[in-house]
């Protein structure tokens, strides 16, 4: 018993010392509006909450994927996280094709990562796409937007794995984006 109060005590340490716990700290919180800041703060302090959650001893196994400079696995890494390879083509994965889309749902389903973030391209869905509809360029906009209409639909099946896991899936766009109004 007293070696699992131990290494809670540890956990513990490492949670209020995370650059998660600072930035509430310090009153950070970029996107998240103040009431999901709040519940956040709240959970941070039941730390019973947070070390269910944290089923893998605090080791987070992440994937990022469409990561082109890969901050999200970076930051991970220098919080003490493990993260997988991030994924995109920089990294030799080209998620247009359907047989890699399907090994990594695979993947995702058979290693079940605690969490998977997806950055799918932003520009096609963004709102200064308007513009260029306004200037006639429609054609080339939804050009683009047939382009990624498989990545959209990838994000949403890893996302829809993640959930039906029970584990985090975060799907990354701009809050103006119109994906997220994508059928």
């Amino acid at each position: 018993a007293e070696a699992v109060d131990d290494a809670t005590e540890v956990k513990a340490e490492k949670l209020e010392s995370s650059w998660v716990s600072q930035a509430v700290r310090d009153g950070r919180r970029g996107v998240l509006k103040r009431g999901t800041l709040k519940r956040i703060e709240k959970l941070m302090k039941e730390y019973s909450v947070i070390f269910d959650v944290l089923r893998d001893d605090g080791q987070t196994f992440a994937w990022e994927l469409f990561a082109n400079e890969a901050k999200f696995t970076k930051v991970g890494v220098k919080g003490g996280h493990r993260n997988a390879t991030p994924a995109d083509l920089t990294t030799g994965v080209n998620f247009n094709d359907k047989r890699v889309q399907d090994d990594w749902l695979y993947m995702i389903e058979y290693w079940k990562p605690f969490m998977v973030t997806c950055a799918f391209p932003c520009k096609p869905h963004s709102p200064m796409q308007q513009l260029n509809r306004a200037q006639g360029l429609g054609e080339h906009v939804d050009e683009l937007l047939r382009d990624t209409e498989t990545l959209v639909q990838f994000t949403r099946k890893v996302m829809d794995a993640q959930a039906r896991g029970g584990r985090i899936g975060i799907a990354e766009n701009p809050w103006a984006s119109d994906a997220w109004s994508h059928p």
